[in-house]
């Protein structure tokens, strides 16, 4: 009778495995859908791959099928919630590898590093920024602020701190500090040491906000409207050094309405969304004087706001996502401001159409290991400006060393012809460890077409995929100037200028000039520069 019994137990365990098994597909059969991933997922779902038309693709074909089923299959979305559910309320857990869930409802952001960064690894110092990462975004502040110095514009950049370098104490207990620098200290202690101007780091107004405030959301990656508000007034504060008559609403001078916020961006990685939760506080001014047009019809849309207040600046903001939550509060500051969410630094056309007064970088802190591309007429304007300061030449085209290192190229009265080999070898200098060398050409093309320079580096092993070691410059059809900057203090062997094979390309002189990557040496090399153009004497 008992073995009866275990029998029958036997085949109903059996029964219901099986159930378990087929029961998302009879969903998926009676219902006539599949339960798709959905938002809170943030990714792109594997597409229907085509029938195969090749020996190959049929050996690709089983593996996209399952990629595509596998993100629709039936009860998908139920069953993912379940689980979250289990780990998160039942283990304690976070349910996604991209979420590490601290104490009290704090949720951060781990993040795939070539598309999120990485915010733990950057607030622990354990991977520090390579010499290449943060010459790059020296050079690359330098091309700005000389650009908008050209059309009469001031410029301000700003870095909002991340979650972990505000709230680390939050994080579990075995994440903590171990490198000497976060990613931020870093890259603060390198720009306050190198560049010509200051940039404004938000952590310390965030910081003495958090005595009496807490200036981001749990369950999100953004600052809430207290951390907003601090930044808004520290931007204000520095941008208003020189408007001494503009005022901005100070932190007691705003309403506040506490909400149920569900829609944290952590908490839809978690599969959470509207289970995980957390009350915040919006930011309404007291007496609000900006009035708000929004250029698209999205709740995400940039906007342009109006003050009728003469003695405020006109402003033009690029930002990340962070910019999103400081909108409603930082058009309080200006006569004109333009929102425009990017992250390909500042936009050319933007600024003239605009003319503001200033133009306003603000990027997160998880931004920096990431990099950032930047227009090439920037570029160019940057590099052009050194150039010109520059009277150390290091290589020129009439060098036997240049011709050496290309056998194959054309040397003659008209140029350095590269037409057959689309590329032209300049030797490794010594130099390129102490200076930033640039590459000043003079080049004639037959079309409208780019040139690049690339560079091989000391640390392979630690380069980031994600990151081209590679600096661009358009041409047009005919003769022109450009100016490509050798990056990278870590060069190693010969650097390469390469063009698109095929093309009739003509270099008719080239010349590398070295700028010291010492701050004082450009200081002094800037100044007798500048002279020379007054015309007046040393």
């Amino acid at each position: 009778m008992e073995s009866r019994i275990q029998s029958r137990s036997d085949i109903a365990a059996v029964l219901l495995f099986c159930l378990a098994l087929i029961l998302p597909a009879l969903v998926q059969v009676a219902t006539g859908r599949s339960d798709a991933a959905r938002q809170e997922e943030q990714r792109t779902l594997a597409p229907l791959p085509v029938l195969p038309d090749s020996a190959a693709a049929w050996m690709q074909w089983p593996r996209a099928w399952e990629a595509w089923h596998a993100d629709r299959f039936g009860m998908r979305q139920s069953l993912i919630r379940l689980h979250s559910h289990l780990l998160y309320f039942g283990l304690g857990m976070s349910p996604s590898p991209k979420v590490i869930r601290g104490d009290d409802g704090w949720l951060f952001l781990k993040g795939v590093p070539d598309i999120d960064g990485d915010p733990i690894t950057d607030y622990r110092g354990t991977m520090p920024l390579t010499p290449f990462q943060l010459e790059r975004w020296r050079w690359q502040l330098e091309d700005q602020r000389v650009w908008l110095q050209q059309q009469d514009v001031k410029y301000l950049y700003a870095v909002v701190p991340g979650k972990p370098s505000l709230y680390a104490d939050h994080l579990p207990a075995h994440i903590r500090p171990y490198g000497k620098q976060s990613a931020l200290e870093q890259f603060m202690d390198y720009m306050d040491r190198h560049l010509s101007f200051s940039v404004l780091n938000l952590t310390g107004p965030m910081q003495e906000r958090g005595r009496t405030h807490v200036t981001y959301r749990k369950t999100d990656t953004h600052w809430n409207d207290d951390g907003a508000l601090a930044g808004a007034i520290a931007l204000t504060d520095r941008i208003y050094r020189d408007y001494p008559d503009a005022s901005f609403p100070g932190f007691d001078a705003w309403n506040r309405r506490s909400f149920r916020y569900t829609e944290g961006d952590l908490a839809r990685l978690v599969g959470l969304p509207g289970r995980v939760y957390e009350v915040l506080e919006e930011l309404t001014p007291r007496r609000p004087r900006a009035r708000v047009t929004p250029l698209r019809d999205h709740p995400l849309a940039d906007i342009v706001a109006e003050v009728d207040d003469p003695m405020l600046p006109r402003a033009v903001l690029f930002h990340d996502s962070f910019g999103q939550y400081i909108k409603p509060i930082l058009v309080e500051g200006f006569r004109w401001i333009r929102f425009r969410w990017t992250n390909l630094g500042i936009e050319t056309g933007l600024v003239r159409e605009s003319a503001p007064d200033v133009a306003i970088q603000m990027m997160g802190e998880r931004r920096i290991r990431l990099g950032q591309r930047y227009p090439i007429e920037v570029q160019q304007a940057g590099n052009e400006d050194r150039f010109a300061a520059s009277d150390d030449v290091a290589l020129t085209s009439a060098d036997a060393a240049l011709r050496a290192l290309n056998p194959d190229v054309i040397f003659d009265d008209a140029g350095i012809d590269v037409s057959n080999t689309g590329m032209l070898q300049i030797p490794w200098l010594p130099a390129f460890a102490t200076h930033l060398a640039v590459v000043g050409i003079e080049v004639e093309s037959d079309r409208e077409t780019s040139i690049s320079l690339f560079w091989d580096t000391q640390h392979e092993d630690t380069w980031m995929s994600f990151q081209r070691r590679e600096v661009k410059a358009d041409l047009v059809a005919g003769i022109q100037r450009v100016f490509l900057p050798v990056l990278d203090p870590e060069t190693v062997g010969a650097v390469q200028i390469r063009f698109p094979a095929g093309q009739v390309q003509v270099i008719r002189s080239l010349e590398v000039r070295l700028v010291p990557r010492d701050p004082s040496s450009i200081a002094g090399m800037q100044a007798n520069f500048e002279r020379g153009h007054d015309g007046s004497s040393s």
